[in-house]
């Protein structure tokens, strides 16, 4: 499994030790199907041994596929020839690559005139805190006509 532990826990709406409560375990498993890394969430109680009101929660989920590559080309009178390439990653972890929760897109527009290059992170998660901040850095550049 790719996700990281702790980024299924954050999202839950349950914590260990406290009274079994199935509607916050449903509002548990909407959350986790809302981040959009799993095909599948299921959610099962379990009997516990710490009483009658207490159960184990047992999460099973199937990740999906979370990356994208896409690339293309286009003419366009303004700025001529161009291309796009592409990729994102809706569950990234930096340094780690993948299953920290984190967004990355990086979109490379080479072209005859014009180039326009594209980095955006979001950590939704911040110091153990939903935030949703957003770090992006654009570089467009325009090529000028020589002077004559």
């Amino acid at each position: 499994m790719r996700t990281k532990d702790k980024v299924i826990r954050r999202e839950l709406a349950v914590t260990p030790g406290e009274k079994f409560d199935m509607v916050r375990v449903k509002l548990s498993k909407q959350r986790l199907e809302g981040l959009g890394y799993f095909d599948r969430v299921d959610t099962r109680p379990e009997p516990s041994d710490a009483g009658p009101n207490r159960k184990n929660l047992v999460i099973d989920v199937n990740e999906r596929q979370t990356g994208h590559v896409r690339f293309g080309a286009g003419f366009n009178s303004e700025i001529s020839v161009f291309g796009v390439a592409e990729y994102r990653e809706g569950n990234f972890q930096a340094p780690w690559y993948r299953g920290g929760g984190q967004k990355l897109r990086l979109t490379v527009s080479p072209g005859l005139e014009f180039q326009h290059h594209e980095l955006t992170f979001i950590e939704p998660w911040f110091l153990d805190r939903k935030t949703g901040t957003l770090g992006q850095c654009l570089l467009p550049r325009l090529r000028l006509p020589e002077p004559q």
